[in-house]
């Protein structure tokens, strides 16, 4: 393989060497939730994004998969908290992904970028993404317990309500009580 220098200090042309004339274009990187995503353009082949694994190897995304993981992540609500003038924000469907800025804005971009990383790299791996929270889609569960007494009186005033069921009672109960 060899290098041509090309007009940005930051860009090279790998060529084969096997006198295709083809070759890609590397573009350097930027961090994207963490990772170090690199342009690169394939003729023939669409364009890919590399980056580095946790533990190490390099991946590369599509620009479609990249464009499904925003299209998911365009959804998602960022929870931000300000402390010590710094603010922190996590996806309220991905809490493990997070991400910090000086500004309020420059937070929720950069946990965007966490996010789509995040998604993108689920995606690839073959998982299924968190549904975004306004859907509704009850995907958490809440055990608690409660005393015989306590079950037949919260049983009773949730068929006096009209509830088929305890749970629907309590969950309607609790939400109405948050508001």
């Amino acid at each position: 393989m060899s290098a041509k220098s090309k007009n940005s200090k930051n860009c090279a042309s790998l060529g084969s060497g096997k006198g295709t004339g083809g070759g890609m274009t590397v573009h350097s990187g930027k961090e994207v939730g963490g990772a170090k995503v690199t342009t690169h353009r394939i003729p023939g082949v669409a364009e890919m994004k590399r980056f580095k694994r946790a533990d190490g190897s390099t991946g590369y995304l599509t620009n479609a998969t990249l464009i499904a993981a925003v299209k998911i992540v365009d959804q998602y609500q960022i929870i931000l908290a300000h402390e010590d003038d710094e603010w922190y924000g996590h996806g309220l469907e991905m809490p493990n992904v997070f991400a910090d800025g000086k500004t309020a804005n420059q937070c929720v971009m950069k946990t965007q970028d966490a996010m789509i990383a995040a998604v993108a790299y689920m995606i690839d791996a073959g998982q299924i993404p968190p549904a975004p929270a306004k859907e509704g889609q009850r995907t958490e569960q809440v055990n608690i317990r409660l005393g015989a007494l306590e079950k037949t009186t919260l049983t009773a005033a949730a068929k006096r309500k009209g509830f088929k069921s305890l749970a629907g009672f309590l969950r309607a109960s609790a939400l109405d009580a948050s508001h």
